[in-house]
This record gives C-alpha cells, sequence and structure tokens, in this order.
C-alpha cells in the first residue's frame, strides 16, 4: 500500500476546479489499493466544500496546517489548538491595518470582523461566516485552530514582513506560513509534515511508501518526511529547492504511484 498526501489549494483546486484528469486519476488511486490523505490549511467545512462540489474521497485530513487531523469518519485523531489570549492579541495586533482581511477558525465555528470582510474570499473557505464587530470578536471566549491574514492587495512583501513581525513577537507560541499573499497561523508545533507523522504513527507505514505533493512554504515540512516529494515547475524556486520531483498536475505523480506499485 502507499500513500498519496496532497495540498489543496493551488495543487489539487486551481483556478476553481480541479481537472478531470486529476479527479480520476484519485479515484484509480484508491481503485489501486492505496491511501489519500487531504494536508491542507482549510478546516472541514472547506474541505467539505470541495469533496462534495468535485465528488472525490480521501482516508485521512490533515488541517488547519496540522493543528486538527482526523480520519475519514472525521473522528479526531489529533488536536492543538491558540490560546483565546494569544489569537485575540495577534488580532488587536492588525485588526485596524488596511491591507488586510481577517478570519478566524475553531474549527467548527468561523469568524471574520465585519470592516475586514470579504464575502466571496470567505465563501470559497466556509459556510455559515459570523461576521461580528470589533467588540464582538474581542469577547469571543474560545482557543482557535487557525487565523488567516490575506492581502487585499495581493502584496507579499507586506504579509511577509507581517510574518516576520507575528513570528518575533509569538514565535514561542505560533507557527506562521506564507502562501502567496495568504498567512495562516497556527499553533505552535503544528504543520503539515506534524499532522502527517500522526497518520503514518497510527497506520504504521514506511515513509518509502509514501507520497507528497504541494505547492507552497507551508508544504516543506510534508517534504521532509519522504524522498517521494513533489511540486510544480511553475512554483516559486525556493519550493522546487525543496522538492526532489516536479510535475505539472497531481495526476503525474499518481502515474508515478500506480507504475511502482
Amino acid at each position: 500500500m502507499k500513500i498519496l498526501v496532497s495540498d489543496l489549494d493551488g495543487t489539487l483546486f486551481r483556478d476553481n476546479i480541479i481537472c478531470d484528469n486529476d479527479l480520476k486519476s484519485l479515484a484509480t488511486l484508491k481503485d489501486n489499493g492505496h491511501k489519500f490523505i487531504v494536508a491542507t490549511g482549510r478546516t472541514l467545512e472547506g474541505v467539505r466544500i470541495l469533496s462534495e462540489k468535485f465528488n472525490f474521497e480521501y482516508d485521512y485530513l490533515v488541517l488547519c496546517n496540522g493543528s486538527i487531523v482526523m480520519n475519514s469518519s472525521h473522528e479526531i485523531i489529533y488536536k492543538k489548538s491558540i490560546d483565546n489570549s494569544i489569537a485575540l492579541s495577534i488580532i488587536k495586533d492588525y485588526i485596524d491595518c488596511e491591507d488586510l482581511y481577517i478570519y478566524l477558525d475553531t474549527g467548527t465555528e468561523s469568524y471574520v470582523p465585519v470592516n475586514k470582510y470579504d464575502k466571496k474570499l470567505v465563501a470559497e473557505f466556509a459556510d455559515n461566516i459570523k461576521v461580528l464587530n470589533n467588540e464582538k470578536i474581542f469577547r469571543l471566549n474560545c482557543d482557535f485552530q487557525i487565523l488567516c491574514f490575506n492581502s487585499i492587495s495581493n502584496s507579499i512583501e507586506r504579509v511577509e514582513a507581517i510574518k516576520t513581525e507575528i513570528i518575533s513577537k509569538y514565535g514561542d507560541l505560533v507557527e506562521v506560513y506564507r502562501n502567496t499573499h495568504f498567512l495562516d497561523i497556527v499553533p505552535k508545533n503544528c504543520s503539515k509534515g506534524d499532522g502527517l507523522n500522526h497518520i503514518l504513527n497510527e497506520i504504521g507505514v514506511n515513509t518509502t511508501n509514501v507520497y507528497t505533493i504541494g505547492d507552497s512554504f507551508n508544504d516543506l515540512p510534508m517534504f521532509e518526511i519522504t524522498d517521494n516529494s513533489y511540486t510544480f515547475h511553475h512554483v516559486d524556486d525556493l519550493i522546487k529547492a525543496n522538492a526532489n520531483n516536479h510535475v505539472h498536475y497531481v495526476h503525474e505523480c499518481v502515474d508515478h504511484i500506480i507504475k511502482s506499485s
């Protein structure tokens, strides 16, 4: 048995679609007795939106960049949260920043400050968003799985600067990952690689049988787990330097898995 671990946004889900060849390859993978793991910055709700729209199945989920790990029945294998006080302190630092959309998620509930709300953008990741004024945001009494910042102007330089600031102030408490002009803030010691290791420890699969594919910096921790790491020809050179194989589409990676079985 081999395992494909794939990112979603920018990897499987590109230009608002999952291409037919990729979907067919995932079905073939499963038909041949192999497993498919989704590893994403999305929450369960965000994955559900895509899995229902494009009709694909998975065996495990690494959600919120590793802060939640689930099996296909959505039973929790691992969960770690950002403490309420830390999360709200980070939000307070940036809630008045004009160039940012802000999104907070507990894993089951999604919140957006009313002055930081882009309905179209947020709808891609969750239904039933609760849009709150700042006073209500800071009265929330819950811990969070992930905080997301998005540069309105699509400025990579701006989000890199914010990433540096957050790591400088909160680096002992959270991890910060950049995906183009998005930032994902998750609990300390959470990554896609850590989440994947929780699954591998449970099912006892050797890493030589694991194949990982992604397109961004938050995918690098899972590239480190196996020599069968894949990314795309078009991505940042720093990402390509950390992946041993470069392809155009996910189905090319699946073809390699099937042929090596």
